[in-house]
């Protein structure tokens, strides 16, 4: 009877393991620098993963960096206590140009829909999924045919086209409230290159998640994973548990 009683709690444990977490359990993050990064005060992935852009934002000319941020995620309770699991290092870029990036600060998690315009949100979905991974890879060897670019123009064009959605869901980045000033060839060809990928309908989408602030520019980053089972893995694991109980019970 105990070891009938104690598979059925496993069991049942699992079980609620995949159940929703609690409204005071939603995903917030207290997002910090990652150690070991370059470029202005050390909030770039490294310093050959941002560069200095010009853009016109809202009738004025501005200078900005552009590029790959290394951020930390401890992930906390909605008013920033912490959950106590692992912290994780990702990369991320911005998708708001009107506030500066102040760290360390407290994000929540929100889908990209609850953050832009559904049209744009799918549209950053498909250049996440289709250029993300090459754009933080300092040793990938893909430059999408455009001469004389690096891996610094990579992450800063990509950039450039996430702003470009976000901000007048791609009418040109010779035109509307953001538009590129002078921009050399390397920089302007990644990014419509990045902006056809973008508006391609045919290309899965990626996987993305909004974090944003009211003190701090808000990011897209890749969904921290956590030491939770996976769905699958945890649901086959119970109903093993529960069949064996059966079975003795038999």
């Amino acid at each position: 009877m105990i070891k009938r009683n104690v598979m059925a709690a496993l069991a049942a444990a699992f079980l609620l393991g995949l159940a929703p977490r609690s409204a005071d359990a939603a995903p917030f993050y207290e997002i910090s620098n990652a150690p070991g990064g370059g470029g202005p005060s050390s909030l770039f992935l490294s310093d050959s993963l941002w560069r200095a852009v010009k853009v016109n934002y809202a009738g004025r000319n501005e200078t900005l960096a552009a590029g790959a941020f290394g951020i930390r995620l401890d992930e906390t309770l909605a008013d920033g206590t912490p959950l106590g699991l692992p912290a994780r290092d990702l990369p991320a870029f911005c998708f708001e140009i009107a506030q500066h990036i102040a760290l360390p600060a407290l994000y929540e998690s929100v889908p990209l829909a609850a953050a832009m315009p559904a049209a744009r949100a799918a549209a950053v979905y498909r250049l996440w999924g289709a250029r993300q991974s090459v754009v933080v890879d300092a040793a990938s060897p893909e430059y999408d045919g455009v001469a004389g670019a690096t891996p610094r123009d990579r992450a800063a064009a990509f950039q450039v086209a996430i702003w470009e959605i976000v901000m007048d869901g791609n009418d040109g980045l010779g035109s509307g409230a953001f538009r590129l000033v002078a921009p050399d060839a390397p920089l302007l060809g990644l990014a419509l290159r990045y902006l056809t990928q973008a508006y391609d309908a045919s290309l899965p989408a990626g996987n993305v998640i909004a974090l944003v602030s009211p003190t701090s520019q808000d990011l897209l980053d890749d969904p921290p994973t956590t030491g939770v089972p996976a769905p699958a893995s945890a649901l086959l694991l119970a109903a093993a548990l529960v069949t064996l109980l059966r079975r003795r019970r038999a």
